[in-house]
């Protein structure tokens, strides 16, 4: 059976850097043998703006979102996968909304054991981080990947990053920039090398 890699891509625009980036990644990690899945989380439809700590998923039995829309489908369906990355542009210093909307509403995959430690959905699972930006590496770009390696060691998993500072703002202009790519195509290695077999 193989091994399945989920991208969550939250750009909003067509064509974007953040999209040209998550294809050559997805475009490597595919031509190993794995199964890939890109979703657009910036169209994926949500009831609510994001997660309203109503804390139902904690009371429920199940790892489940209990706010019945697109996420929470997107959501039941993480356990499927061995990797998870997250592909985000840096808005104003930080991951873009249409990312929090969603990365939030994972409180319903995890659980408090008796000692207050958090137990996610599924061990041995990756989580990975694919961000662009305008700014330098130490401003919004360094910002999220601290807030993933946060979360990353908050649930016990394994992370990598691939962080691109000064991309130029207009769409697509990274096309054709091969150290980028090159850098995507590095990334997806360690993807690969750090997925459980």
């Amino acid at each position: 059976m193989a091994r399945k890699i989920l991208f969550l891509n939250s750009s909003p625009r067509m064509s974007s850097n953040t999209n040209i980036v998550v294809e050559w990644v997805a475009e490597t990690i595919a031509g190993s043998g794995f199964d890939v899945e890109i979703v657009d989380i910036a169209q994926i439809y949500s009831k609510v703006p994001g997660c309203l700590a109503c804390m139902g998923c904690q009371m429920h039995k199940g790892y489940l979102c209990v706010i019945e829309d697109d996420v929470q489908k997107l959501l039941a369906r993480i356990p499927e996968f061995d990797a998870v990355v997250f592909a985000t542009p840096i808005y104003f210093f930080g991951p873009n909304a249409q990312l929090k909307r969603v990365l939030d509403r994972w409180l319903s995959l995890t659980k408090p054991d008796e000692s207050g430690n958090a137990i996610f959905v599924k061990k041995d699972m990756v989580l990975g981080l694919i961000s662009t930006a305008g700014g330098e590496l130490s401003d919004g770009l360094g910002l999220a990947n601290s807030s993933f390696i946060s979360l990353a060691n908050f649930v016990g998993l394994d992370y990598h990053s691939l962080l691109i500072p000064n991309c130029p703002y207009e769409a697509g202009a990274i096309h054709n920039d091969q150290a980028i790519m090159e850098k995507a195509r590095s990334f997806a290695a360690e993807l690969l090398a750090s997925v459980p077999a």
